[in-house]
């Protein structure tokens, strides 16, 4: 119970609220809130109970997302050795990859890693729960935290996105700790110090807490301006907070600058974090006061109008009130801070934001709830609550992200043929990652922000260049993600076996058996057909197995005549891999 007891939380005593303090404001409790009903206990237990299942269960069901291969790329470097940047790109901080390495390294080489991963958030969730359910303690009661929690349970956003295998996850969890922190207790710099630590954890785990430190001081200044002045605390004591503040949050990303600056690779690491994720000319003042006077201004008007019924209706204690007006005017300047200053948006950008509106809204939603029991005797509201919640859940889940049973996630397959094609060592070109266990051949990954640097000529598309100059033999191909001349060049010189491609060519001889074609990847290849390996010669040798051939023209001659031949590399053809008949991998994952 100790942890629960830092938090202010304790379930001996009914959630019992906590001392009451904010980052401006040091004034003693008075408030009584209402008391939580054993019937709303049982039902809030059962519900929390049927979350975990439901999030252990779906785990292994949903489609994997793009960004976690990636991410698991990154642990796996971590894993094995590899310095971050120097030798693998990645555009994130490392804290959430450098956490899971040792997790990842006991799980080893196995095609469905992707799911026992994913079973590692659900800790990091919970723990995000149970910051919810103090943050709606502070702002309004334990009942309303306790409410709130639960509904961020399973709300859509946050079910789904929180039970991913990615660093949005453990960001968004260390955001809501530091609120818990910085929100939970009598100002004091050793309070300050280590919420600064856990926002300083939030930035070596993703560099959007630029964004989410900026919310917290205008919510904070926000605060300090409508509170009354002889409510507030002493400014000279605030400012000796906000230092131990700052050098709490240096702490964790100095640790890291330090070991990449020892490994020599601060540059690399400058680029990738910061430069890369930066394009010329995107914040540019009009553009940032265009977004910042937008449509996305519009969330101001109705925390606006909250803000002002606080100052009409407020509390009897001001550290409540304050703590209020901090996560309203935060969660209110979200969506214009976050297009003026953000280049790409994505979902997982909101997650964090969509915490503090369930905390906002929870009196309104337990008000309703409140009706809805008085109106059925009580017995009916928790039912149907919990028939809203978890069947609700279920049909979006079904609806938009279900993958049946006993059917195969298309990674489980590739992963199945990159640890049955190649070997630790090998390299393979692939777009972000997603082969997960191999070094990448070509160093940039092809995201969206990659891909617009591509496109205004800020970075070389070499990427044909590397494939032909590394001899890559193994392709994992998106042409959603890749380049045009890209494109072109791995259809011309590589084959489809099943999920990958190998390098290759299918060629058409004529009527004699003769066919001259062009090699652009220097390998050893086999020439096989639909039924395997064909007698002939190649540049005047024997077709007698495998033939190394570099890159270049070369003069096929068949002793038969074959409508089709393929020149295939030869590992994946002595391994049954064919462009005729694709290889059927499911066993490899059962196994």
């Amino acid at each position: 119970m100790p942890l629960l007891r830092f938090f202010g939380l304790n379930l001996e005593n009914n959630f019992t609220a906590p001392e009451s303090a904010t980052p401006i404001v040091n004034t003693p409790p008075t408030h009584r809130p209402r008391s939580i009903s054993l019937t709303e206990k049982i039902t809030a237990v059962i519900l929390l109970a049927a979350f975990v299942v439901l999030r252990i269960k779906l785990a292994y069901l949903e489609h994997s997302n793009s960004d976690e291969p990636q991410h698991l790329h990154v642990i796996w470097g971590w894993a094995n050795g590899f310095v971050p940047y120097l030798h693998f790109f990645d555009n994130h901080t490392p804290l959430f990859h450098w956490l899971f390495a040792p997790v990842f390294r006991s799980l080893g080489e196995r095609s469905d890693i992707l799911y026992p991963m994913r079973q590692w958030m659900l800790p990091l969730f919970l723990i995000s729960l149970l910051c919810i359910a103090r943050l709606g303690a502070l702002l309004w009661s334990p009942r309303a935290g306790l409410w709130a929690a639960v509904w961020a349970a399973f709300y859509p956003p946050i079910f789904h996105m929180m039970g991913e295998c990615r660093t949005d996850t453990l960001w968004t969890m260390l955001w809501l700790l530091a609120l818990t922190i910085f929100l939970g207790g009598r100002v004091t710099p050793l309070r300050w110090l280590v919420g600064g630590l856990v926002l300083g954890a939030a930035f070596a785990t993703s560099m959007k807490t630029t964004l989410l430190l900026l919310m917290l001081l205008l919510g904070g200044l926000g605060a300090r301006l409508l509170i009354p002045h002889a409510q507030c605390v002493p400014f000279r004591k605030i400012a000796l907070s906000v230092l131990m503040a700052l050098i709490g949050v240096c702490i964790i990303p100095g640790a890291f600058i330090a070991f990449f600056w020892s490994h020599g690779a601060l540059k690399e690491m400058y680029y990738c974090v910061i430069e890369h994720n930066t394009i010329p000319g995107t914040h540019t003042p009009a553009r940032i006061l265009r977004h910042l006077v937008s449509y996305y201004t519009l969330w101001l008007l109705p925390m606006a109008g909250l803000l002002w019924w606080l100052k009409k209706h407020p509390s009897s204690e001001p550290a409540r009130d304050a703590r209020r007006i901090t996560l309203i005017i935060a969660a209110s300047v979200f969506f214009p801070l976050l297009h003026s200053v953000w280049v790409v948006m994505t979902s997982q950008d909101y997650v964090p934001w969509h915490p503090l509106v369930l905390v906002l809204v929870a009196p309104v939603a337990l008000a309703a709830f409140d009706w809805l029991a008085a109106m059925t005797k009580g017995w009916l509201a928790p039912a149907l609550l919990g028939v809203i919640l978890v069947g609700g859940e279920v049909l979006w889940f079904s609806a938009y992200t279900f993958r049946p049973i006993g059917k195969f996630n298309s990674l489980d397959l590739e992963l199945a043929e990159v640890l049955t094609l190649t070997k630790p060592g090998d390299l393979i070109m692939d777009c972000k990652g997603e082969t997960i266990f191999r070094e990448r051949a070509y160093y940039y990954v092809l995201e969206t922000l990659t891909n617009e640097r591509l496109a205004l000529g800020l970075m070389k598309d070499d990427i044909a260049e590397t494939l032909a100059t590394k001899g890559v033999a193994v392709i994992s191909h998106n042409e959603k993600r890749l380049t045009k001349q890209a494109e072109e060049f791995i259809e011309a010189n590589y084959i489809k076996v099943g999920s990958l491609h190998v390098a290759g060519k299918i060629l058409t001889p004529d009527e004699n058996g003769d066919c001259t074609f062009t090699l652009a990847v220097g390998q050893r290849y086999a020439v096989v057909n639909e039924k395997g390996p064909i007698s002939g010669t190649l540049d005047g040798q024997p077709l007698d197995g495998p033939l190394i051939m570099t890159a270049g023209q070369h003069t096929l001659h068949l002793s038969a005549r074959h409508k089709h031949v393929a020149i295939e590399w030869a590992h994946a053809a002595e391994l049954g891999f064919s462009p005729f008949h694709f290889r059927d991998t499911t066993t490899a994952i059962s196994k």
